[in-house]
């Protein structure tokens, strides 16, 4: 008889399975790292799910969302695929279900053509306001190129049968499997993706979707992203004039920490033939004498720039008049007179912080008063640095939106290290 093998080790109490994570790249989407994973394990549905998610079997059976963080187990994810665990979360478009952030990002799957070839697909690409490949200049497309079909953006059992492919015509999207073992990390091209990452980050951050809790499926969530992808559409036209997004500085944290309280002065002569719509029956809401008080402030803001003689300066004045006037349902011109209250002076008191309560009322006018033309000017060199950076033919793609009275008191979003890839938003 033969004697007993001696085993040095015990059997493992479960599975391993085959892991390759330098497939994946920077910034790279959950759809992505578990196609790649799945791609060498060819595993039943219901195993990939128990092995990644944390959901019970029944919410597993429905399908998993990738947009979302929530239903996917880090720790597991991290010991199956071998990818650190902050990649990962980045790997997700928002934290759960029903963070804001998850309204901007499309149920289907949305990638550019020649990084699908190369195996490689960034969480970026599912944002809807992201209209172009940051890499290759390419429109995104959101069909299978074969069948034109859309290819859901869910982690269920068509994902699981067929990994890196359409689930309808069953075509490969990869031009050639072994492309996924060339690691190529260009560190130019990924710091593009993130440099658009964060400006989508800070206007999400800025401007989060409003509306009612959308449902599951059906006309709620499509309704929805379409809110959501409005408000920042204007991403996406900027895409299409520049390559790079544009260098915006915070303004909040240029403004002054402290300064003199100014000595109270009479307002100059000014246009004043906006002020007979400041009636109570039309404007009910603006009939604070603080209110009206900025409104002269920044019509004689307005007017002092507006003398300037270079085309240069004339250019900057009108865009920042966009964005004070709350120019995103009506066309401003320099030449035509304040005809409706400036909403933009509205916005930015409802975003400045609480006066101090130890002030007179006099004493926090006049700091109020203090910090508002301080910001006038912020904004408007803003603007200056803004239009230095885009050629003039591009000027038309511009949004009041990119320097919004807000921003004088909105810092840049926070960001965690194991954060979804808009931070902590």
């Amino acid at each position: 008889m033969l004697p007993a093998l001696l085993l040095r080790d015990k059997p493992a109490a479960q599975p391993t399975y085959t892991r390759r994570p330098l497939w994946s790249q920077p910034f790279e989407s959950l759809w992505g790292i578990l196609s790649k994973w799945q791609f060498v394990n060819c595993l039943a549905y219901s195993t990939l799910a128990r092995c990644v998610s944390s959901l019970s079997p029944a919410e597993i059976y429905q399908g998993l969302d990738l947009r979302a963080l929530g239903g996917f187990d880090l720790d597991a994810l991290d010991h199956y695929t071998g990818v650190p665990r902050a990649s990962l979360a980045r790997g997700a478009c928002s934290a759960s279900a029903d963070s804001p952030g998850i309204a901007l990002a499309s149920i289907h799957l949305r990638f550019c053509p020649s990084c699908i070839h190369d195996g490689y697909h960034a969480t970026l690409f599912q944002f809807t306001p992201i209209t172009r490949c940051p890499i290759h200049d390419a429109r995104l497309i959101d069909a299978c190129p074969n069948c034109g079909a859309q290819i859901p953006y869910r982690l269920d059992a068509a994902f699981a049968a067929n990994p890196l492919a359409c689930p309808h015509c069953l075509r490969s999207l990869l031009a050639d499997p072994t492309v996924l073992m060339r690691a190529d990390f260009s560190t130019t091209k990924f710091d593009t993706i993130l440099r658009w990452q964060l400006l989508l980050a800070k206007y999400a951050y800025w401007y989060p979707a409003v509306g009612p809790r959308a449902r599951a499926n059906g006309n709620g969530l499509a309704m929805r992203n379409t809110h959501a992808a409005t408000n920042l559409a204007f991403i996406g036209k900027l895409q299409d004039v520049m390559r790079e997004p544009p260098l915006i500085q915070s303004i909040a944290s240029r403004r002054s920490v402290a300064a003199p309280c100014p000595k109270h002065q009479p307002v100059a002569a000014v246009d004043r033939s906006w002020q007979k719509s400041f009636a109570n029956g039309c404007w009910p809401h603006f009939q604070s004498k603080i209110f009206v008080c900025l409104c002269h402030l920044y019509a004689q803001f307005h007017d002092d720039h507006q003398r300037h003689d270079s085309v240069r300066d004339r250019r900057i004045t009108h865009w920042w008049r966009r964005t004070w006037d709350g120019a995103i349902a009506r066309q401003i011109s320099a030449s035509i007179s304040f005809e409706v209250p400036p909403f933009g002076v509205a916005e930015w008191v409802a975003f400045s912080p609480p006066q101090n309560p130890t002030l007179s009322p006099r004493a926090a006018q006049n700091s109020l008063i203090l910090h508002f033309e301080e910001d006038l000017q912020l904004t408007w060199d803003t603007w200056s640095g803004l239009l230095s950076q885009v050629v003039k033919k591009s000027h038309a793609k511009l949004h009041p939106r990119l320097v919004p009275p807000r921003s004088c008191w909105l810092n840049e979003p926070l960001t965690h290290p194991e954060a979804p890839v808009l931070g902590l938003f």
